[in-house]
């Protein structure tokens, strides 16, 4: 993962990375969040006929970035977009933030020439259920993951 020293294991961070194929994280650096705040987060081929990217990840509230720019190579095709709160360490539901759900809004995907591809169709992956965890899927294509956090496990 990203967070590598245990102190910030308790801290909410927003970060931008790439997973590469034998599933190591590639980190960009840390920006410390808190409830409510508005994150936005964004992945872009870069130049021109290459397999750049760069993912960029921004706090609203003061405008700080953390980003992480990888070339893939030739041989690499990215064919997958994940919305991903990950939670380390997490011995209580009440770690998570209230509200008991985080929404992901004004999801797109463009193609390489700008043009916006019909909707998505996200696919739900949920691995844990101690915090009541799940999707919701909204008509106009916002994505919330949902929790509990007054469940007591």
């Amino acid at each position: 993962g990203c967070v590598l020293n245990p102190l910030y294991w308790g801290r909410w961070n927003f970060l931008s990375f790439l997973v590469s194929g034998s599933g190591r994280a590639h980190c960009g650096k840390r920006i410390g969040v808190r409830e409510g705040d508005e994150l936005v987060g964004t992945m872009s081929k870069v130049g021109g006929g290459n397999n750049t990217w760069l993912t960029t990840s921004t706090l609203s509230r003061t405008n700080e970035s953390s980003t992480y720019q990888s070339d893939l190579g030739e041989d690499k095709k990215i064919d997958a977009a994940y919305l991903t709160m990950e939670g380390m360490i997490l011995y209580s539901c009440a770690a998570y933030p209230g509200g008991n759900g985080t929404t992901f809004t004004d999801n797109i995907l463009v193609d390489g020439r700008k043009n916006v591809v019909e909707r998505i169709k996200w696919e739900p992956i949920v691995k844990h259920s101690e915090c009541k965890q799940g999707v919701q899927f909204a008509g106009n294509g916002d994505v919330s993951l949902l929790y509990d956090a007054t469940t007591t496990n």
